[in-house]
């Protein structure tokens, strides 16, 4: 049973429910600057960025374009409205094309790999042409899809998703799903599967720069001393079951969302630090050098950091209700090369739903 199921029979659902409804009304966090709280968008933390400026991103079930330097759409583009839940938007590297998921069946409040449901779920990813305004199909499963990424080149993406295995011990009463790494080029139907890994626990997809090696994060829950916290592992491109090559950092922290810059000379990731004795933890962001193996903090918020992206000279990074629940998140940019964020104000769809209902 996963985080949603568990906590919906509890009457959870009502709790989130409200929630959201105040939030998508116009209550804003303290942090976020806004003129007219009628016009603060409900995002779901579900963005990216291209180096050209252009920031895509969800506002309840529309994705948005949006770029701060364009005066002539200062209220963004609205691209596509869905009826399911809409994951994970992600450029090309010369920022003309977009990749997105479209899923049914689960929520796109609980963006996890971790679906025990994954018989009901229905997955499409498709791409638009931002130039010419083509949206095309690219596929459509009977599975959960949780992440898209482009190949450098532009001409296919590689994707996380899940396949349902039934009664793999017996002390499972429910299918067991795992996440391997696909690739389909645009003008194909059918992907190839690049690894056999059929892991629960994949939380994060990067392509390399050269499109031959692909990096995953996976969360360590073990507490063991002589086990190493790494959970970035570098893999080639066709791994198979391989574990990959970790990168070597030090903290021993949980780490999912991370990022590369655009030469890999620096890495930004999302990690718990502890407030004070005995206080409750956060996720703020951090930067690693892999040839010094340094690392440093970049944020003190004292808030859920999450979803690092490395554009040109910005780093782009989210805040929000939890890294469980996304609820009324905030956009924050900041110079990659470090120092103060500050909050980026996005325009909302003309027709945002106000109430949002589980």
């Amino acid at each position: 049973m996963n985080f949603y199921s568990f906590y919906s029979r509890l009457g959870f659902t009502f709790f989130i429910s409200l929630v959201l409804t105040l939030t998508a009304a116009g209550t804003a966090p303290a942090n976020a600057t806004t003129a007219d709280s009628s016009t603060v968008p409900h995002l779901t933390g579900e963005y990216d960025a291209s180096p050209t400026g252009d920031i895509t991103y969800v506002a309840a079930d529309t994705l948005m374009l949006y770029n701060p330097l364009n005066s002539e759409q200062p209220n963004g583009r609205e691209l596509y409205t869905s009826g399911g839940s809409l994951l994970d938007p992600a450029f090309s590297a010369d920022g003309t094309k977009l990749a997105f998921i479209e899923t049914w069946g689960q929520t796109g409040l609980l963006r996890s790999t971790s679906v025990d449901d994954n018989d009901n779920v229905v997955s499409a990813i498709k791409v638009l042409d931002l130039q010419s305004g083509k949206l095309s199909n690219l596929i459509k499963v009977d599975h959960s899809i949780s992440e898209v990424e482009f190949a450098p080149d532009g001409k296919s993406v590689f994707f996380l998703q899940a396949e349902t295995k039934k009664f793999v011990s017996l002390y499972e009463t429910r299918s067991s799903t795992s996440f391997d790494v696909y690739q389909i080029q645009l003008n194909a139907s059918v992907p190839v599967r690049h690894t056999q890994l059929e892991s629960t626990r994949i939380q994060s997809l990067k392509i390399a720069p050269d499109g031959q090696s692909f990096y995953l994060a996976f969360p360590n829950n073990s507490q063991s001393n002589n086990q190493s916290a790494q959970q970035i592992r570098k893999f080639p491109l066709e791994s198979g079951s391989s574990s990959g090559t970790a990168i070597s950092l030090s903290r021993k922290g949980s780490i999912s969302d991370f990022a590369w810059n655009k030469d890999q000379t620096l890495l930004y990731y999302q990690s718990e630090v502890q407030s004070g004795e005995g206080g409750s933890s956060k996720d703020e962001l951090f930067v690693y050098n892999p040839v010094t193996k340094t690392e440093k903090q970049l944020t003190s918020l004292a808030d859920y950091v999450y979803r690092p992206v490395a554009a040109g000279d910005r780093l782009y990074f989210m805040t929000g209700l939890s890294r469980f629940i996304h609820g009324q998140s905030v956009l924050y940019v900041m110079p990659a090369a470090g120092g103060g964020p500050v909050p980026v104000e996005l325009p909302a769809p003309k027709e945002e739903l106000r109430i949002i209902t589980l």
